[in-house]
């Protein structure tokens, strides 16, 4: 069993619903691949520094930026018929691991 799917047991619990969920991971590990959105605070750290005047803004704007590029990649692939999926459960139990990073998971 993977981190996923030890994820997704402790919040599903029965064994009977859980083949429902672990044919759904099934799926995903059949897409084409996966996607991750990094911000990396220490750029935005840097540019605060550079131009205290607009310090405050620079967490905003790298979060805006970040929802940007995330809607441009989601819309590309919808345009090709390739469905992507959010993974936030995943991300939440791995937030450690992706320090804030988003995971879009590209398959059918």
């Amino acid at each position: 069993m993977d981190i996923t799917e030890e994820t997704l047991k402790a919040i599903v619990g029965d064994n009977e619903q859980f083949q429902a969920t672990k044919d759904k991971i099934a799926g995903f590990r059949a897409g084409a691949g996966t996607v991750l959105f990094f911000e990396d605070k220490g750029v935005v750290r840097s540019m605060q520094e550079a131009a205290p005047l607009y310090a405050d803004q620079f967490p905003i704007w790298a979060h805006q930026t970040n929802a940007m590029h995330q809607y441009v990649i989601w819309t590309a692939l919808a345009s090709l018929d390739i469905e992507p999926t959010y993974s936030t459960i995943i991300q939440l139990s791995i937030k450690e691991s992706l320090k804030n990073g988003i995971s879009l998971t590209i398959g059918n």
